[in-house]
């Protein structure tokens, strides 16, 4: 019965996402407005034509050549696909569709082993129907891969806390390491995962923690091993050690430093000339390690010269990830105008004008509230699973509020919004059923006593 659902989720999601994709991406053409779809798709370009994790032209703050501006392993999925498919994107749309209908599927298992196999089944079909999700299976980004890993690890996870063993730490730890090299702010996320597993083992096996510890670190072992190779590649490229990806200090700048001197001075950074090098006169001659990080002393001195309009900005990117209410004037983030006609076209940061970012944005805030209710009924009943999401959100809220507050840095955590959703209405459901059954039982009893005192 459970393979039957499973499936059932995974053939209507597909169905769905094809569906779009015939109706708005059968083109072999870029159709949404944001930058990163270029350089993943030059990447992989280049790691399919043996140049490796290089770019074909300078951006950001890597020159064109041997690049850590993404971790490898959205490129090798393009790469992968140009070797058979061609140069096309059709299969890699195709492909994005595959993965965010096995992400349903995989948020219908989640809910059967957090809750009750109804919340499950509930937040599976919500997210068939989820327009964001949705939407971005088309550009060529990372998002929907790294919302499948992301859900893929949790899971596993939940599966080593419920039965520790050796091989599911193994599995455990591979999946983490595909989300960490996917998008590395896996780190974050991942740590809040691990504060909710020592809660569980904690709990459950007080008297044997220490027994179950061991079962856990092949995992951890695997893991840091698969991070080590990226870690190693980037030392023998840059010489310089490189956890993650070269992209911290450009958004620590960007959002920070060049936004507070652009609403100082309008002018301050010319038409045509690269605004880094107002900031950084030998911008050019750096190479890309030592650009990452003369943006991130920048981005670094401004918090610490101007702390109360970080944190005004901390506000505005809160508002922009999670829109819950219209924002405007100092809150409005830079670059929101709209860039193409295209009423289907993802932006970086949308203002929701279209009738179809209208709809997307009200079906997350319907959700959101949702979600509120579900968390404060789950804890009212101490049905504490709910705190892994709760975390989870959590850590995303303080991630987009202090780096990168946009609708793609929030994007991988709607399905565990969901998910909270979904404990809501089923809840709901129950309760509101519980309540008629007991009118229900009432009826013939009130009945009898109406006609005997008659």
């Amino acid at each position: 019965m459970k393979l039957r659902i499973e499936t059932a989720i995974f053939l209507l999601a597909l169905v769905v996402r094809l569906v779009y994709l015939a109706g708005c991406g059968s083109e072999n053409r870029l159709c949404d407005e944001i930058w990163d779809d270029r350089i993943y798709y030059d990447i992989g370009t280049n790691i399919a034509a043996g140049n490796g994790l290089s770019l074909s032209f300078p951006i950001f703050a890597a020159n064109a050549g041997p690049t850590a501006l993404e971790p490898p392993v959205y490129p090798l999925m393009i790469a992968t696909s140009i070797r058979v498919f061609g140069d096309t994107y059709i299969p890699i749309r195709v492909l994005q569709a595959v993965l965010s209908a096995l992400t349903c599927v995989l948020i219908y298992k989640l809910g059967h082993r957090l809750f009750v196999p109804k919340v499950g089944l509930v937040a599976g079909i919500i997210m068939c129907f989820y327009l964001p999700l949705i939407l971005y299976t088309r550009p060529i980004l990372s998002e929907t891969t790294f919302i499948f890993a992301l859900v893929l690890a949790v899971w596993i996870t939940c599966r080593l806390t419920d039965q520790p063993s050796i091989i599911n730490s193994i599995i455990a730890g591979l999946a983490w390491a595909f989300c960490y090299l996917t998008r590395t702010e896996a780190m974050v996320l991942a740590a809040a995962v691990g504060v909710y597993t020592l809660g569980i083992l904690w709990t459950r096996y007080r008297v044997r923690l220490i027994s179950h510890l061991p079962a856990c670190l092949p995992g951890a072992l695997v893991f840091l091993l698969l991070i080590g190779l990226w870690v190693a590649r980037n030392y023998s490229v840059f010489r310089a050690f490189i956890p993650a990806s070269t992209t911290f200090g450009m958004t620590l700048w960007d959002l920070n430093y060049a936004r507070y001197h652009r609403e100082l001075d309008p002018n301050r950074y010319p038409e045509g000339v690269l605004p880094e090098l107002i900031d950084v006169p030998n911008f050019e001659s750096l190479t890309e390690v030592e650009r990452d990080n003369a943006l991130t002393e920048l981005g670094m001195q401004f918090i610490r010269e101007r702390p109360l309009t970080f944190f005004r900005y901390a506000a505005s990117r809160l508002l922009v990830a999670y829109p819950l209410i219209p924002r405007s004037g100092e809150f409005q983030p830079p670059g929101a105008d709209r860039l193409n006609a295209d009423p289907t076209s993802l932006v970086e940061f949308p203002v929701y004008n279209t009738p179809a970012e209208r709809l997307r944005v009200w079906m997350f805030r319907i959700l959101v509230i949702c979600a509120v209710l579900g968390a404060i009924w789950a804890l009212r009943r101490r049905d504490y699973a709910v705190m892994l999401l709760i975390l989870l959100i959590a850590a995303n809220v303080l991630r987009s509020a202090l780096i990168m507050g946009h609708e793609r840095g929030r994007i991988a955590i709607d399905p565990f919004i969901i998910q909270l959703s979904a404990y809501f209405l089923v809840s709901l459901f129950y309760a509101m059923r519980h309540s008629t059954m007991m009118e229900v039982n009432k009826l013939p009893a009130d009945s009898d006593s109406t006609s005997t005192g008659s």
